[in-house]
């Protein structure tokens, strides 16, 4: 956002040199991300092409979730520095997929990527909440931007209100004919409400995806889903994985949009769940359903895979 530039640019160098080194050294790991995923050929990873600036990075990234561990709380004080923090971590841990190569050497997998997300959501939740009364009064210019943007779901075409249909539908399928049983997680059952909630929010990004106004909003998604469906996610549950397969539509089109950090951490995110998800098929009269598998088509469609 073309708001936050001083925020970025200014306000956060400073803030670092002046008082916190967890934010001076996030900052320096940003920028040594930066240099190691765009100086490097597409598809190539950071650390084979640009070794200094990866390392460099991760050093850096290191550092702060050091620093930021001795904070000893939010006070109206280090609020914003705090919240910046909080939220540009899951950004650089997007960004370090692009350059830590995995035990085979390749890039390492984009499921494992994105359930880390969903836990890091929860520490920039936890600052927001604690900080909400001050970012509300107007020191952090995209808190009121966001607070302000309406949902407009007439803006989405036909074929995301299909998509989006065709989920709840899975939902309800998985519901009523009782082929979807609930699972007590350790923050409640994971059912019809838990996965309806994430469908209902997953549709909101989409509409604020089509609108424009505030890019990477789709960053938000895992922690507006709630706390069941993470869980759902981190056990891998199929339904929960075709939802993240949906938003790692949303995901890819933000890598398109320059977001350099994300690269094509969504595509990878479609091919991972596709091959997944294709291997449930005969384990349930659900996911043999042609919705199902119309679910993973678009997906993959949108992302510009084969079907």
């Amino acid at each position: 956002m073309e708001i936050e530039h001083p925020l970025m640019q200014v306000w956060l160098p400073a803030e670092g040199l002046k008082k916190h080194d967890f934010l001076l050294d996030q900052v320096l790991a940003l920028a040594a991300l930066d240099l190691a995923v765009t100086s490097s050929p597409a598809g190539a990873l950071a650390s084979h092409a640009a070794p200094d600036y990866a390392g460099a990075a991760v050093e850096y990234y290191d550092r702060s979730i050091a620093a930021y561990g001795s904070e000893p709380s939010v006070t109206e004080e280090n609020h914003l520095a705090m919240y910046c923090f909080a939220g540009l971590t899951p950004v650089i841990q997007i960004g370090l997929r692009l350059c830590l190569p995995s035990e085979t050497g390749g890039r390492q997998s984009a499921l494992k990527s994105a359930k880390d997300l969903f836990e890091l959501m929860n520490g920039a939740v936890s600052v927001a909440k604690l900080s909400w009364h001050w970012l509300k009064a107007g020191a952090l210019p995209s808190v009121t931007a966001v607070l302000n943007q309406q949902i407009q779901l007439d803006l989405l075409d036909d074929d995301t209100n299909a998509a989006i249909a065709r989920l709840r539908s899975i939902n309800e399928h998985m519901h009523t004919s009782h082929h979807g049983k609930d699972i007590i997680g350790p923050s409640g059952s994971v059912g019809y409400t838990s996965y309806n909630e994430a469908i209902r929010h997953l549709e909101g990004i989409f509409a604020k995806d089509v609108d424009g106004s505030i890019r990477g909003l789709c960053m938000a998604w895992p922690s507006q889903a709630g706390d069941t469906f993470k869980w759902a996610v981190g056990q891998s549950e199929p339904f929960a994985l075709l939802l993240l397969m949906h938003w790692g539509v949303l995901l890819d089109r933000l890598g398109g949009q320059g977001a350099w950090w994300v690269g094509e951490t969504g595509k990878d995110l479609v091919v991972e769940l596709s091959d997944a998800l294709q291997c449930q098929e005969a384990k349930s009269p659900v996911t043999s359903t042609p919705e199902w598998q119309s679910g993973i088509s678009w997906a993959r469609q949108q992302v510009g895979l084969s079907l």
